[in-house]
């Protein structure tokens, strides 16, 4: 199982809105990202003009625009293009934590990788092959592959899937605390930060989930 040096290992890095990465250290502009976002929605009378936009992320107001019945297929289009274009910026620096790539191989040994992350796969299958890591995991899962971004769960389930052998409560996701998934009530949450831990365990092979949160 997983100690308290191992987890902080992976550790986090503020961005500039509060966001933190798990493995990779970026450079997306989250504010800039959150904040061209809000400002077209705000242009297409998607969302109002006096949100307070300290306790959103780009995720939350996406999901709230998709929320509102009112985003045309071109609109959303449009809306994507603007992430898309950060993280790709972003992204072609974006160097591992330290320790990451050590700690990878290590888990590789004994459990299947995966990466849940609310950046396009694009972005994030370039970011993982520069730093020589995309072959250490079993399955990457951009937003492409979800209903809803994280915190929703649509992510993690998507993973559940590619190993029906694995029951959820085999899991134990790595990440943001307050962004852990409700897949299932026995599924364990490791804070690489804090080492805290949800309760949950499991038998048998366990299987390392490992992901991201973005704007």
């Amino acid at each position: 199982m997983f100690n308290k040096f191992t987890l902080t290992k992976v550790r986090k890095s503020k961005e500039r809105d509060g966001e933190t990465n798990t493995l990779l250290h970026s450079r997306i502009d989250f504010e800039g990202m959150k904040r061209d976002t809000y400002q077209l929605l705000v242009a297409r009378g998607i969302l109002p003009p006096a949100m307070d936009l300290d306790r959103h992320t780009t995720a939350t107001l996406i999901q709230k625009a998709m929320e509102s019945g009112r985003m045309t297929e071109t609109l959303t289009a449009e809306m994507w293009e603007i992430p898309t274009r950060y993280e790709q910026i972003g992204m072609q620096a974006a160097g591992l934590e330290p320790g990451a790539a050590e700690l990878l191989a290590e888990l590789k040994k004994r459990y299947r990788l995966a990466v849940v992350t609310n950046n396009s796969l694009k972005a994030a299958e370039i970011a993982l092959k520069n730093n020589h890591i995309f072959d250490l995991f079993d399955v990457v899962v951009g937003r492409e592959k979800m209903g809803a971004l994280k915190p929703e769960p649509d992510g993690f389930e998507y993973v559940l899937r590619q190993f029906p052998d694995l029951p959820a409560q085999y899991w134990i996701s790595i990440g943001q605390l307050d962004r852990c998934p409700s897949i299932d009530p026995g599924r364990c949450f490791l804070s690489p930060v804090s080492g805290e831990s949800e309760t949950g365990s499991s038998s048998g092979r366990r299987t390392a989930c490992s992901y991201s949160p973005l704007g």
